[in-house]
C-alpha cells in the first residue's frame, strides 16, 4: 500500500514576520519489497522550494538547514560545532559526518538570510536531491521551483512494527556561529504503509502470494490458505457472505 505524504515547512525571521522561504514534499511512499525484516522503500513525487528574497531577513548571517532522511538516520547524532560559521555551507552536508549518514540523505534544503551580506543581501534558497544532485543553487529569485524526487532505500523493520520510515529534521541558529537541530518530524511510519504481502504493487492487484492455485495470507510467521467449508449453506466458519437474510460461509477463496 502506498502512503501519500504532503508536507509544507516555512521559515520566518520571527513570529508574525513574512515567510523567507519554504519547502514542500508531495510524494507517494511505498514498499518495493520486504525480505528478512528489511524493507526496500520507494519515495516518488515532487519537492517544491519557494523563495521570497526581500521578505524578512536576519540581521546576522545565518543558513537554515533541513534534511529528508530514512527513519534509521539520526540526524541529531551529528551536532553542529559551537563557534563554527556555517553560512552558505555547500550541499550535501551534515555536521560531524561520521558513519556514512550523509550518503543516506534523500534531500536537503538550505536557506540563506543576511540583510548585510556584502554580495547579495536577499534571501536565497538551495536544494539538493539524491537523484538530481544540486538542483537549486543559492537562487535569489522570487518564486516557486519544483523538482522530481525519485529515491529508493533500505531500512530494517522492528518486530513491533513501529519503525519510522521517513523523517524530517531542520536546524535553527541563535547567531552566526550557534546552530542546533530542532525537533524531528516523522513523515511516514511502517504503520502508515500498512504493508501486507501480496498487496497492490505497481498499480496491479495481486493475490496473496498465489502459487499453484492456492491463495494464502501471512500470519507473521507462516502462510495460511484462505478457505472456508460448507458454503453456501453452512454457518460459523468465516469469512462469511450475507444472503437469504443470514450470514453463511463463503466459497473457498483462490482455489477451485
Amino acid at each position: 500500500m502506498a502512503f501519500h505524504v504532503n508536507k509544507y515547512v516555512q521559515w520566518q525571521a520571527g513570529a508574525g514576520t513574512p515567510v523567507k522561504y519554504s519547502f514542500a514534499l508531495d510524494a507517494e511512499v511505498s514498499v518495493v519489497s520486504f525480505i528478512n525484516q528489511v524493507a526496500t522503500i520507494s519515495v516518488a513525487g515532487t519537492v517544491t522550494v519557494s523563495n521570497y528574497p526581500y521578505n524578512s531577513r536576519n540581521s546576522w548571517a545565518a543558513s537554515d538547514f533541513a534534511v529528508l532522511v530514512p527513519g534509521n538516520v539520526d540526524t541529531q547524532a551529528h551536532p553542529f560545532i559551537l563557534g563554527t560559521y556555517y553560512y552558505q555551507q555547500a550541499l550535501p552536508f551534515l555536521p560531524d559526518p561520521q558513519n556514512g549518514d550523509a550518503a543516506k540523505m534523500l534531500a536537503q534544503f538550505r536557506g540563506d538570510t543576511w540583510i548585510s551580506d556584502p554580495v547579495n543581501n536577499s534571501n536565497q534558497s538551495s536544494l539538493w536531491t539524491k537523484n538530481g544532485g544540486l538542483v537549486l543553487d543559492a537562487t535569489d529569485a522570487e518564486g516557486s521551483f519544483a523538482y522530481p524526487l525519485n529515491v529508493i532505500f533500505e531500512i530494517p523493520i522492528n518486530a513491533s512494527g513501529d519503525t519510522v520510515i521517513l523523517a524530517w529534521d531542520s536546524s535553527g541558529a541563535g547567531s552566526s556561529t550557534d546552530y542546533g537541530w530542532m525537533d524531528r518530524q516523522v513523515w511516514a511510519s511502517w504503520f502508515d504503509l500498512d504493508y501486507r504481502p501480496g498487496a497492490i504493487s505497481d498499480t496491479v492487484w495481486k493475490s496473496h502470494n498465489r502459487s499453484g492455485g492456492a491463495c494464502h495470507v501471512y500470519d507473521g510467521t507462516k502462510y495460511l490458505e484462505m478457505r472456508t467449508v460448507g458454503a453456501p449453506t453452512a454457518k460459523g466458519n468465516p469469512p462469511s457472505a450475507y444472503h437469504d437474510s443470514a450470514w453463511y460461509n463463503m466459497n473457498r477463496v483462490g482455489k477451485e
